[in-house]
């Protein structure tokens, strides 16, 4: 399976390269918070198919979206999102579960981001026993190692290493430009911002940046908008060219609001912080 390419076709080019079979590739799109069988819409151009019998852009043949729910289901919903990303301990626990397929490496990168926040050693213990997935080639890149990447870059920024964090721009920059939109509650544009940030790269993170939450705003990814906009703020403060603590303040005022909309504690607390920052510096200025 894969997500987060910006068109159907273009998750469908990819699972062909990878050795799917045409005739098994199917477009649906997913509504995690829905519930019943509304969580997922086989609607896509991809599906109209004339060949297998199917000639509308839903899927006609009800035994195989029956049997296509279950299996997805089973690939990527063995443990709900939120529960992937509740916390270290549950994810040590899904990777003993969760199957050894083309996304290996997503649970882990969330287990990843989990230990940066942690003040122990179990981060640097983590980093060295995920190492495989941390490749930075694109010819052995699968869905699952995609996302380990994206969210060990994540780790850097958390960690504040820089270094380590400018040195995956470039394959960031690939992913965002082969077509990965998203990764799980983040843009790929957004965290190639991130890394060109801290080369200190600052018009190529701001067109990702702007990239990002434009791809946000468009699909509608109200997780990922407030982060993006927190992430632009930050660049932006750390650059301080004539007007970017103005522009700041006002990204970081929509994230509060979305934040509080959603009821995100932490994230609202760690934005007010950067905000009142931002609030300081203009008035020195």
């Amino acid at each position: 399976m894969a997500i987060g390419g910006e068109l159907h076709s273009d998750e469908e080019a990819l699972l062909l390269e990878d050795g799917s079979a045409q005739a098994d590739i199917w477009g649906i799109n997913r509504y995690p918070a829905k519930a019943g069988n509304s969580w997922i819409e086989f609607d896509s151009m991809i599906n109209v198919r004339p060949s297998q019998g199917n000639r509308s852009r839903r899927v006609e043949d009800v035994d195989r979206t029956d049997s296509s729910r279950r299996s997805i289901a089973r690939s990527s919903c063995l443990i709900s999102p939120r529960q992937i990303l509740g916390g270290r301990s549950t994810c040590e626990t899904a990777r003993k579960v969760f199957p050894r397929n083309a996304w290996a490496g997503f649970i882990e990168g969330a287990e990843l981001l989990c230990a940066a926040y942690d003040d122990g050693p179990l981060w640097e213990e983590r980093l060295a026993e995920f190492e495989s997935f941390a490749s930075p080639t694109l010819p052995t890149m699968t869905i699952g190692r995609a996302m380990y990447i994206c969210m060990l870059a994540r780790t850097y920024h958390v960690r504040g290493r820089q270094a380590e964090l400018a040195a995956y721009y470039p394959v960031l920059s690939e992913l965002a430009g082969r077509g990965f939109r998203c990764v799980g509650t983040d843009m790929v544009d957004s965290i190639a911002g991130l890394a060109a940030t801290a080369a200190e790269n600052w018009a190529v993170a701001e067109h990702h940046f702007e990239r990002g939450i434009a791809h946000a705003e468009r699909i509608q990814h109200r997780f990922a908008l407030p982060g993006s906009r927190e992430w632009y703020a930050e660049m932006l403060m750390v650059r301080s060219a004539p007007g970017d603590d103005g522009r700041a303040s006002a990204l970081l005022r929509q994230a509060i609001d979305e934040y509080r909309s959603m009821g995100m504690t932490l994230m609202l607390e760690r934005a007010d912080h950067r905000f009142a920052r931002s609030t300081v510096n203009r008035l020195d200025m």
